[in-house]
């Protein structure tokens, strides 16, 4: 099992997870987009309840999953580079292509079409919700507001960069554990549901 003093992605996650319920072993999962994007991850809100309904039943209690648990459903997801944010030379590709006049800004329908391509999970209601926090006066959105809007400071905690940073020193990202998913290993598997019988009531995730 991961523990603090190693240094592997889920120990990080689960530290960090611990630290945010104030030492807690159980993580209220009303708190769960707050938590992903403390992480740097960019997830919509139909993908975060995804990932609760990917966690068997029978590992909830009420509201609240162990932290351990939810430290190793979300570890698996950002090995395989999920809810990652578009570099910037992924954004600076799609607005190219969208900013045929190269103006440096992307009118609405425009904008549209780069969420489509860069976060197309995000609905219509997210989206607005995005494109009011970046558009000008003008309703439109610059280069500029978007680098500044999708890209994790330097100076703020990316998963993703500390998973690189592991890769760099020569540190395994990988739990020895993780592979065999000890205890949980027939019953955390995202995108499947433990329970099939529907007896018991879903998580209120709250999101």
């Amino acid at each position: 099992m991961a523990t603090e003093n190693r240094l592997t992605v889920t120990a990080e996650i689960q530290r960090r997870c611990t630290e945010l319920v104030l030492g807690s072993e159980k993580f209220n999962v009303k708190l769960l987009p707050l938590f992903l994007e403390s992480l740097g991850c960019c997830l919509s809100k139909s993908e975060v309840e995804e990932i609760i309904a990917s966690v068997p039943k029978k590992k909830f209690t009420g509201n609240t999953l162990p932290c351990v648990t939810l430290s190793k459903v979300i570890s698996r997801l950002i090995k395989r580079r999920m809810y990652e944010p578009p570099s910037y030379d992924e954004v600076v590709e799609v607005v190219s292509k969208l900013d045929v006049a190269n103006t440096g800004y992307l009118d609405g329908k425009e904008f549209v079409a780069f969420i489509a391509a860069t976060m197309p999970a995000f609905t219509p209601g997210e989206l607005e919700e995005i494109r009011s926090t970046v558009a000008d006066e003008d309703n439109r959105v610059s280069l500029v507001c978007l680098k500044n809007q999708m890209q994790t400071p330097p100076s703020a905690f990316s998963i993703y960069r500390y998973m690189e940073e592991l890769m760099v020193n020569g540190l395994d990202v990988e739990d020895p554990e993780e592979d065999e998913l000890s205890e949980d290993s027939e019953d955390v598997k995202f995108g499947q549901h433990g329970d099939e019988d529907g007896g018991d009531e879903e998580p209120e995730i709250g999101v």
